[in-house]
């Protein structure tokens, strides 16, 4: 397992490893078999983020994945997996939510449209994110209560 601090080329996920520092969230490089990243609470309190960036297609994605990783530990959004009372979804979706703040702020995606950029490929292409993603985005701006 190695600790990741290096520099990244993108400027967005150079923030990203810079905030986990600041708050002191140890970022673990890690071979996954069957998941590309996960968030703990390790036994003194303290959060840690395991991404496996081999299977990270880009940048972009590995920007992704650790913003709705560090979602779960801005927000305190962990579940037990043995709790019948205990909602994964009300939890990822608290991650997702941070993770959509963190990446793109509404204004952003205002400024796009004003510029005439308005269908999903083109908002992500432009805002370097995934079309999965920038779906996520647009309910969570647009679609939600």
């Amino acid at each position: 397992m190695q600790n990741i601090s290096r520099k990244k080329e993108t400027n967005k996920l150079n923030e990203l490893y810079e905030h986990a520092s600041r708050d002191g969230v140890k970022i673990y490089n890690y071979p996954f078999r069957t998941i590309k990243a996960v968030s703990i609470v390790d036994d003194n309190g303290g959060y840690a983020v395991g991404i496996d960036t081999s299977q990270c297609e880009n940048e972009s994605q590995e920007a992704e994945i650790l913003a709705h990783e560090l979602g779960h530990c801005e927000t305190g959004s962990f579940y037990n997996p043995y709790s019948p009372f205990d909602l994964r979804e009300k939890h990822e979706r608290k991650a997702d939510d941070w993770a959509i703040n963190e990446l793109v702020p509404k204004e952003k995606i205002e400024t796009q449209i004003l510029r005439g950029v308005t269908s999903i490929f083109e908002l992500a292409e432009a805002l370097s994110v995934s079309e999965s993603f920038m779906k996520k985005i647009y309910r969570y701006y647009y679609c939600e209560d």
